[in-house]
Protein backbone atom coordinates (compact mmCIF):
# COMPACT_ATOMS: atom_id res chain seq x y z
CA UNK A 1 0.00 0.00 0.00
CA UNK A 2 1.33 3.22 -0.94
CA UNK A 3 1.60 6.43 1.85
CA UNK A 4 -1.46 8.19 -0.66
CA UNK A 5 -3.44 6.02 -0.15
CA UNK A 6 -2.57 4.92 3.24
CA UNK A 7 -2.92 8.39 3.99
CA UNK A 8 -6.33 8.43 2.33
CA UNK A 9 -8.10 5.73 3.82
CA UNK A 10 -6.14 7.38 7.66
CA UNK A 11 -8.37 10.40 6.70
CA UNK A 12 -11.54 8.92 5.73
CA UNK A 13 -11.42 7.24 9.17
CA UNK A 14 -10.92 10.45 10.76
CA UNK A 15 -13.49 12.40 8.99
CA UNK A 16 -16.31 9.07 9.66
CA UNK A 17 -15.63 9.61 13.45
CA UNK A 18 -16.03 12.98 13.20
CA UNK A 19 -19.18 12.51 11.42
CA UNK A 20 -20.12 9.52 13.86
CA UNK A 21 -19.69 12.38 16.83
CA UNK A 22 -21.43 15.04 15.15
CA UNK A 23 -24.19 12.42 14.82
CA UNK A 24 -24.16 10.94 18.33
CA UNK A 25 -24.51 15.07 19.71
CA UNK A 26 -27.39 15.53 17.88
CA UNK A 27 -29.28 12.61 18.55
CA UNK A 28 -28.47 13.39 22.27
CA UNK A 29 -29.74 17.01 21.76
CA UNK A 30 -32.83 15.72 20.00
CA UNK A 31 -33.23 13.14 22.91
CA UNK A 32 -33.19 15.84 25.41
CA UNK A 33 -35.50 18.13 23.31
CA UNK A 34 -37.65 15.21 23.43
CA UNK A 35 -37.81 14.56 27.29
CA UNK A 36 -38.16 18.34 27.80
CA UNK A 37 -41.39 18.42 25.56
CA UNK A 38 -42.62 15.01 27.49
CA UNK A 39 -42.06 16.56 30.73
CA UNK A 40 -44.08 19.98 29.83
CA UNK A 41 -46.74 18.07 28.42
CA UNK A 42 -47.50 15.82 31.34
CA UNK A 43 -46.97 19.26 33.68
CA UNK A 44 -49.21 20.73 31.49
CA UNK A 45 -51.48 17.41 31.79
CA UNK A 46 -51.20 17.90 35.94
CA UNK A 47 -52.40 21.51 35.77
CA UNK A 48 -55.33 20.63 33.64
CA UNK A 49 -56.27 17.51 35.35
CA UNK A 50 -56.12 18.91 38.98
CA UNK A 51 -58.41 21.71 37.37
CA UNK A 52 -56.57 25.03 37.85
CA UNK A 53 -57.61 25.96 33.98
CA UNK A 54 -61.13 24.88 34.67
CA UNK A 55 -60.89 27.13 38.08
CA UNK A 56 -59.43 30.16 35.92
CA UNK A 57 -62.11 30.27 33.51
CA UNK A 58 -64.96 29.57 36.38
CA UNK A 59 -63.42 33.32 37.92
CA UNK A 60 -63.18 34.94 34.76
CA UNK A 61 -67.01 33.89 33.87
CA UNK A 62 -68.12 34.51 37.95
CA UNK A 63 -66.25 38.15 37.79
CA UNK A 64 -68.30 38.61 33.69
CA UNK A 65 -71.43 37.26 35.73
CA UNK A 66 -70.73 40.33 38.50
CA UNK A 67 -70.02 43.03 36.22
CA UNK A 68 -73.20 41.81 33.83
CA UNK A 69 -75.64 41.96 37.27
CA UNK A 70 -74.34 45.65 38.35
CA UNK A 71 -75.05 46.97 35.34
CA UNK A 72 -78.03 45.52 34.30
CA UNK A 73 -79.30 46.62 37.97
CA UNK A 74 -78.36 50.37 37.56
CA UNK A 75 -80.69 50.18 34.13
CA UNK A 76 -83.90 48.67 35.70
CA UNK A 77 -83.56 51.29 38.43
CA UNK A 78 -83.78 53.71 36.25
CA UNK A 79 -87.36 54.70 35.60
CA UNK A 80 -89.49 53.99 32.38
CA UNK A 81 -88.69 57.54 30.51
CA UNK A 82 -84.81 57.50 31.27
CA UNK A 83 -84.46 53.97 29.70
CA UNK A 84 -86.44 55.59 26.92
CA UNK A 85 -84.44 58.21 26.66
CA UNK A 86 -81.35 55.91 26.27
CA UNK A 87 -83.26 53.66 23.70
CA UNK A 88 -84.09 56.51 21.93
CA UNK A 89 -80.35 57.95 22.02
CA UNK A 90 -78.89 54.92 20.75
CA UNK A 91 -81.26 54.39 18.53
CA UNK A 92 -82.76 51.17 19.44
CA UNK A 93 -85.45 49.64 18.01
CA UNK A 94 -88.47 49.72 21.17
CA UNK A 95 -89.69 45.81 20.24
CA UNK A 96 -86.33 44.15 20.70
CA UNK A 97 -83.36 47.00 21.44
CA UNK A 98 -81.12 45.59 19.31
CA UNK A 99 -80.29 47.72 16.48
CA UNK A 100 -81.36 51.09 14.58
CA UNK A 101 -84.43 49.99 12.73
CA UNK A 102 -87.88 51.00 13.53
CA UNK A 103 -90.20 49.12 15.75
CA UNK A 104 -92.66 48.91 12.84
CA UNK A 105 -89.54 47.50 10.81
CA UNK A 106 -88.86 44.82 13.67
CA UNK A 107 -88.96 41.18 12.81
CA UNK A 108 -88.61 40.48 16.37
CA UNK A 109 -91.37 38.40 18.19
CA UNK A 110 -91.34 39.70 21.43
CA UNK A 111 -93.92 40.61 23.87
CA UNK A 112 -93.82 42.39 26.91
CA UNK A 113 -94.15 40.13 29.76
CA UNK A 114 -96.33 42.73 31.80
CA UNK A 115 -98.39 43.96 29.27
CA UNK A 116 -98.61 40.80 26.26
CA UNK A 117 -97.76 43.50 24.01
CA UNK A 118 -94.97 44.24 21.13
CA UNK A 119 -92.75 46.06 23.42
CA UNK A 120 -89.68 45.37 25.64
CA UNK A 121 -90.64 44.41 29.34
CA UNK A 122 -87.56 47.00 30.14
CA UNK A 123 -89.81 49.70 27.92
CA UNK A 124 -93.10 48.75 29.41
CA UNK A 125 -95.07 51.85 29.82
CA UNK A 126 -92.94 53.97 27.26
CA UNK A 127 -94.44 55.84 24.80
CA UNK A 128 -91.72 55.34 22.22
CA UNK A 129 -91.11 58.04 19.56
CA UNK A 130 -91.63 57.57 15.98
CA UNK A 131 -88.38 59.49 15.26
CA UNK A 132 -85.39 58.79 17.15
CA UNK A 133 -83.37 62.40 16.78
CA UNK A 134 -84.76 65.02 19.06
CA UNK A 135 -85.69 68.55 18.33
CA UNK A 136 -83.22 71.18 19.16
CA UNK A 137 -84.05 73.39 22.21
CA UNK A 138 -82.39 75.65 24.32
CA UNK A 139 -82.03 72.68 26.72
CA UNK A 140 -79.44 71.19 24.53
CA UNK A 141 -76.97 74.26 25.17
CA UNK A 142 -77.12 73.28 29.01
CA UNK A 143 -75.30 70.07 28.23
CA UNK A 144 -71.48 69.00 29.14
CA UNK A 145 -69.53 69.57 25.61
CA UNK A 146 -68.88 66.72 23.66
CA UNK A 147 -64.84 66.63 24.87
CA UNK A 148 -65.90 66.65 28.58
CA UNK A 149 -66.59 63.32 30.20
CA UNK A 150 -69.93 62.84 31.77
CA UNK A 151 -69.93 59.69 33.18
CA UNK A 152 -73.42 59.95 34.79
CA UNK A 153 -74.97 59.46 31.00
CA UNK A 154 -72.04 57.14 29.26
CA UNK A 155 -72.36 54.04 32.24
CA UNK A 156 -76.45 53.52 32.00
CA UNK A 157 -75.98 53.76 27.50
CA UNK A 158 -73.06 51.21 27.39
CA UNK A 159 -74.73 49.02 30.26
CA UNK A 160 -78.16 48.94 27.49
CA UNK A 161 -76.09 48.48 24.48
CA UNK A 162 -74.67 45.36 26.69
CA UNK A 163 -77.86 44.07 27.72
CA UNK A 164 -78.98 44.55 24.37
CA UNK A 165 -76.11 42.23 23.19
CA UNK A 166 -76.98 40.00 25.60
CA UNK A 167 -80.58 39.86 24.69
CA UNK A 168 -79.68 39.64 20.95
CA UNK A 169 -77.29 36.21 22.09
CA UNK A 170 -80.34 34.79 24.18
CA UNK A 171 -82.34 34.63 20.94
CA UNK A 172 -80.55 33.61 18.42
CA UNK A 173 -79.98 30.57 21.42
CA UNK A 174 -83.41 29.78 22.35
CA UNK A 175 -84.70 30.10 18.12
CA UNK A 176 -81.75 27.90 17.70
CA UNK A 177 -82.86 25.06 20.20
CA UNK A 178 -86.74 25.74 19.10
Amino acid sequence: MSVVSSARVEAAMVEMEYLERENEARRLKMQKEFELAQAEEKTLKTFMAKGHAKQEVKQQVKEERETYNREVHGIRQKNVTERNEIASEEKLCFKCPKGPHLASDCRSKISCSECGKRNHTLLHGAKPRRCNPRPHTNADHSKPESGTNDKSSEAPNRILRRLTRTCAVLQTQSSVKK
